[in-house]
């Protein structure tokens, strides 16, 4: 059964049979030069990490792409990979990956 679970922002966790993939995931902070902020910092406790296996991660503005966001994921559970569209250019992949995570990058229409 699927289940979606609105978490913050642009952010979801999406269920699907015993896992989950988070999008979007932005927690806490400020991002666009401090003009940014969530109305409210999301609750740790509010994401269900157990069944976290996937990050989906639509594009590079940092209200979707939050690197603090990732590196506390991170620490909290390591064995997620990270899904992107494609880029020529690999800088995301490779910031992705020195935080610790596996990647793929997400095929795009052409």
């Amino acid at each position: 059964m699927l289940k979606i679970k609105f978490i913050n922002h642009a952010c979801i966790q999406v269920f699907y049979d015993n896992s989950s993939l988070l999008i979007d995931p932005w927690f806490s902070g400020k991002v666009f030069n401090d003009s940014w902020c969530l109305l409210k910092d999301s609750d740790f406790t509010d994401i269900d990490f157990e069944s976290l296996r996937y990050i989906v991660i639509s594009h590079e503005h940092p209200d979707h792409l939050n690197f603090e966001t990732l590196k506390k994921i991170y620490n909290l559970k390591n064995d997620i990979t990270c899904i992107f569209p494609n880029r020529a250019d690999k800088t995301v992949k490779k910031v992705i990956e020195k935080i610790g995570f596996k990647f793929m990058f997400l095929k795009q229409n052409t």
